[in-house]
């Protein structure tokens, strides 16, 4: 089966949906799996309620749906102002995401997805236990599951599902490479929205512009070890595979036991993209853009 991994990076997205563009309308191609994280999980949750057959469908929609935002219609400041920051010391979080919210509530229908012969996975991190939550194509609460992939840490109020706080699933996966490959997935096209390495034109000047540029260098950490985990498992299988099953050790067997070598495709801009919080409609068109290009480079 095939599959769509799509990473997290807020407004970064607009770059997967140009990719997707051409992915989904140019070439018409078709996903049994679609699993995303934080802005991944948003696209992956709108492309899960398009049957086989409605690719350019499904990608002029989200392309549409992306092409109406704007900063106000994602996210909101508490008060304005230049008191705004204040509320972050009472609050949950620095900006209001009711708009947010109310956005996935429109969008996404959940009769759709089940109905569609998608497989869907989302993940979301539990501030409660420390432990990764699966939302599918049949969980009766995925939208709260998509809203708390979603919920960038700090910036984005967490969701509270049962006795659990969630946040953005990129505290520990940047991008569900496994979540896909658990699902069933043999090949899979991944889309990242961070360049494979950090701009090195970064001048310290003060905490808070340090601030960002150490979040980035975490993430990026945990991006790497999504592709890592899943290159390593196809270089153990290789390796087994060359070898007579009585010559390979029992706990390299019991490691191997269910994985099946994957062939793993990879996208991802080669600067980087503007701020995870910029939903302009100028910064969107701009992300698309290179998204659509870069993926008509592509030979998948």
């Amino acid at each position: 089966m095939r599959a769509l991994v799509l990473s997290g990076g807020g407004a970064k997205g607009a770059y997967e949906v140009g990719a997707i563009y051409h992915l989904l309308h140019d070439r018409h191609i078709h996903y049994d799996i679609l699993a995303g994280t934080s802005v991944g999980a948003l696209n992956s949750g709108f492309l899960s309620q398009f049957p086989k057959g409605s690719e350019a469908e499904a990608a002029q929609g989200l392309k549409d749906l992306w092409f109406s935002l704007d900063t106000p219609k994602i996210y909101r400041k508490w008060y304005h102002g230049f008191l705004w920051l204040l509320p972050a010391f009472w609050r949950p979080s620095v900006f209001c995401t009711a708009p947010l919210r109310g956005l996935v509530t429109c969008t996404l229908h959940l009769d759709k997805v089940k109905a569609s012969g998608k497989l869907l996975r989302v993940g979301a991190t539990s501030l409660t236990t420390g432990a990764r939550r699966i939302w599918t194509e049949q969980s009766p609460d995925l939208a709260s599951g998509i809203m708390a992939s979603s919920a960038f840490p700090g910036a984005f109020e967490p969701v509270t599902i049962g006795d659990e706080v969630y946040l953005d699933d990129g505290i520990r996966e940047i991008t569900p490479i496994e979540d896909a490959v658990k699902a069933g997935a043999t090949r899979l096209d991944v889309i990242g929205v961070d360049s494979a390495e950090l701009d090195p034109h970064f001048t310290m000047t003060s905490v808070v512009a340090g601030a960002p540029r150490v979040l980035q260098t975490m993430l990026h950490e945990i991006d790497v070890w999504d592709y890592k985990g899943a290159e390593l498992y196809n270089h153990i299988i290789e390796l087994t595979n060359l070898l007579p099953p009585d010559k390979v050790p029992a706990h390299i067997q019991k490691l191997v036991s269910g994985k099946k070598f994957v062939t793993l495709n990879d996208l991802r801009p080669v600067a980087e993209l503007s701020s995870p919080l910029d939903f302009s409609p100028a910064s969107i068109r701009l992300s698309f853009d290179r998204g659509y290009e870069d993926a008509k480079k592509l030979a998948w």
